[in-house]
């Protein structure tokens, strides 16, 4: 996960594993980390009042920051024998109530319109748009969104520093017909009340909303992470 150095991206990770259906129509895994941040910033300050006038109405909450953010990213891997490496057949990205697909096609062994840290077809490098953490596949279509909605007002510039997607080892929250984990307190030891709420953990697979396990439910809300797990067939 690439991200500018001055955004929020703390949060407490979760994960889920199924088999898929490649694009080659083999069988692969389809893995899915959930992000859950505690914070989404809003829309860049330099952008952020013309996110502002460019609404209907003058005023799109979307472009403000509010508790909790359940942004997802799910790859399809499939293992090849001969070089003993799962490798990147497809990801999903999700940005904000929408999501993009990045592929392989022909004669690919991975997808080549994504970027890769460390070798071709490994890890894939992701765009977090500041703020507002909707997933990209570059820079470029980061900067230059589809021009609609909140997405025209992402922005990747100066995203410098890297993350793993960390869904933690011990959060494999299993499937919607038999759930390992589901509502989840957060593990952070230094949220507590006022900042928190224990008495009332984040629910994967029976939440419609994600608050960040914030007291304070302020601004515009996050959808959850029920809703994008069901869209990837979990």
């Amino acid at each position: 996960m690439r991200y500018g150095n001055s955004d929020e991206v703390d949060g407490e990770g979760a994960w889920a594993a199924r088999l898929t259906t490649l694009t080659t129509g083999g069988t692969g895994v389809r893995v899915v980390y959930m992000m859950n941040y505690y914070d989404d910033l809003g829309v860049e300050p330099s952008v952020h009042t013309a996110c502002e006038i460019a609404s209907v109405g003058g005023f799109l909450g979307s472009c403000d920051g509010h508790n909790g953010d359940g942004e997802q990213v799910a790859l399809d891997v499939y293992y090849k024998p001969t070089t003993k490496h799962w490798i990147l057949d497809r990801a999903l990205l999700s940005q904000h109530t929408n999501w993009i697909t990045v592929q392989r096609s022909g004669t690919q062994v991975f997808p080549t319109t994504i970027g890769y840290k460390d070798h071709d077809g490994a890890a894939p490098v992701v765009w977090v748009a500041w703020g507002k953490h909707a997933n990209y596949e570059s820079q470029a279509h980061c900067d230059g969104s589809d021009g609609s909605g909140i997405t025209q007002f992402d922005d990747c510039t100066g995203n410098n520093l890297f993350f793993r997607a960390n869904g933690n080892g011990n959060r494999n929250i299993g499937s919607r017909a038999h759930n390992i984990l589901n509502c989840l307190a957060t593990s952070n030891i230094f949220f507590n009340p006022p900042y928190s709420d224990p008495r009332q953990p984040e629910c994967m697979w029976t939440a419609d909303k994600f608050w960040g396990w914030k007291l304070y439910h302020t601004g515009d809300v996050s959808d959850g992470n029920s809703g994008k797990l069901q869209f990837l067939g979990f």
